[in-house]
């Protein structure tokens, strides 16, 4: 079963929170992207939508395809409109897998395209503007992989953590990932069937998310990576049949509204 990618259901959608707006889509296996434009941050770029041109910084999860696939046309696209390069930030594993990609476009177009690379290892930062910091956090994935913070630079509040695909691991007991106002997380897996699955995959599974709400502090966790298998109409039953009452006002699915149901 395959997603209809044209489908406008499956085209990014914006969620409007408090002091904060997330623009993307994310569908497993096929494309991640989650942009937050008041941090200056793109989470991962499996699609490219013209507003995230603006975005100077694209920060990868981990290398797998539906994550990176518009890396290029992002750096590319940057370049013809005269703009600044791109700043790309990854896991500092596949730094050299990108330096070789980049070196195979220069050879396709036989001129150069200019692009920051910014590998980090867990716990390194690097600046986003003048007053917001990404720091990097080490998340447990099928291949090398992090999570992300965006944290206010003269306080260090965490404003924003991503944390990409993951399973369950102890980076969500970290203090600033507990205390991030906002943590986007990703639920791959929903039924009941598939918890063993889940953690094959290096993926989380719905009874995690029931954990995990208890375990954090964010006024809004926003779910990622649903399965297309998966209707949306089925997973919002699920989530509000598992969820606690307590934490149902909490949670939201980067994902359009279903008929009836207001868009936010």
């Amino acid at each position: 079963m395959f997603t209809d990618l044209n489908d406008p259901a499956n085209q990014p959608v914006r969620l409007s929170l408090p002091g904060l707006t997330l623009a993307g889509v994310s569908i497993a296996g096929q494309r991640t992207m989650v942009y937050a434009p008041d941090h200056d941050v793109c989470f991962d770029i499996g699609l490219c939508p013209a507003a995230v041109l603006n975005c100077p910084t694209v920060a990868i999860s981990h290398g797998h395809l539906d994550h990176t696939n518009a890396l290029l046309y992002y750096l590319w696209q940057r370049h013809m409109q005269h703009m600044t390069p791109g700043c790309v930030v990854c896991p500092h594993e596949i730094g050299p897998a990108i330096r070789r990609m980049m070196d195979a476009c220069l050879e396709l177009e036989d001129r150069p395209l200019p692009y920051v690379l910014t590998p980090l290892k867990p716990d390194q930062s690097t600046p986003l503007n003048e007053t917001l910091t990404l720091r990097a956090f080490a998340t447990r994935h099928t291949v090398a992989s992090l999570g992300y913070l965006v944290v206010n630079t003269a306080d260090q509040k965490p404003l924003l953590a991503y944390t990409g695909d993951t399973s369950w691991g102890p980076h969500f007991q970290r203090p600033d990932v507990r205390d991030a106002q906002v943590l986007v997380t990703e639920c791959t897996f929903f039924e009941s069937a598939h918890r063993r699955a889940a953690l094959a995959s290096g993926h989380l599974h719905l009874t995690d998310i029931v954990s995990l709400l208890d375990l954090v502090n964010a006024r809004t966790v926003v779910l990622t990576h649903l399965s297309r298998r998966l209707p949306i109409e089925r997973a919002r039953r699920m989530l509000n049949r598992v969820i606690p009452a307590r934490h149902r006002d909490r949670v939201r699915l980067l994902s359009h509204p279903t008929p009836g149901e207001a868009e936010t």
